[in-house]
């Protein structure tokens, strides 16, 4: 990070000194005062004695915490094509896709996604797993998922006063080249239905991206990407 020096103690602080949002005033010795310009998004000042200042931005290390990778909102598309491209990478060895809201022209449309690898280039082929629905008369029925163009999240995506939303976890995307694995549930919007679901992609790519999309009419909603501290 830029470090830039600031006049000697008891001369005053020109305001000129802060040079962007995010500048913050630090030291690099005794009465040596110091600016260090703001870090990467998500990242964290910590203590480091190698630097200047004794400072650095850094990435979050360890424990169990999400970083927002990437929020974004829709309106009324066929599919969100390339609005969650390069989402997943070796940053993360595990990813959550929060489905915020969605909803179709159609509320009984098929809420889906498929993965997106380089290219990018969408995967249409051979999504395996099951998804299990459970209505609100506790009757539990099957949602076919085998060797599937796309993974089917429900069959439901709800309309714009009761949308759909759920959570999926992935696994296998972002790094060397894997056959992606997910678990997750989705609730129906008007029925409010609930469904829970496991699955993987049988070929194995360096899967980078998202798209959702419904089984037919456009879809409007927001989508939030996380990525799991190592």
């Amino acid at each position: 990070m830029a470090i830039g020096r600031i006049p000697e103690p008891g001369t005053g602080i020109p305001e000129s000194i802060i040079a962007a949002k995010g500048d913050i005033l630090t030291g690099t010795a005794n009465d040596t005062p110091a600016v260090l310009s703001v870090g990467t998004n998500g990242h964290t000042l910590v203590a480091d004695s190698a630097t200047a200042t004794g400072l650095k931005w850094a990435a979050p290390a360890g424990g169990s915490g999400f970083t927002l990778v990437k929020r974004a909102s829709f309106t009324s598309v066929a599919n969100t094509g390339t609005t969650f491209d390069d989402v997943f990478t070796s940053t993360y060895s595990s990813y959550l896709v929060i489905v915020e809201t969605i909803y179709a022209g159609t509320a009984t449309d098929d809420p889906e996604f498929q993965l997106r690898y380089a290219g990018p280039t969408t995967m249409a082929v051979q999504y395996l797993g099951s998804t299990s629905k459970l209505n609100t008369a506790g009757t539990v029925s099957w949602i076919d998922n085998y060797d599937e163009a796309q993974f089917k999240l429900g069959d439901e995506t709800g309309d714009s006063g009761f949308p759909g939303g759920g959570q999926i976890f992935f696994n296998g995307v972002g790094n060397s080249s894997a056959r992606a694995t997910w678990r997750g549930q989705y609730l129906g919007g008007q029925t409010a239905v609930n469904y829970y679901f496991a699955g993987n992609q049988y070929n194995a790519e360096t899967y980078t991206g998202i798209l959702f999309k419904s089984s037919s009419s456009n879809i409007t909603g927001t989508i939030s990407v996380y990525g799991m501290a190592k």
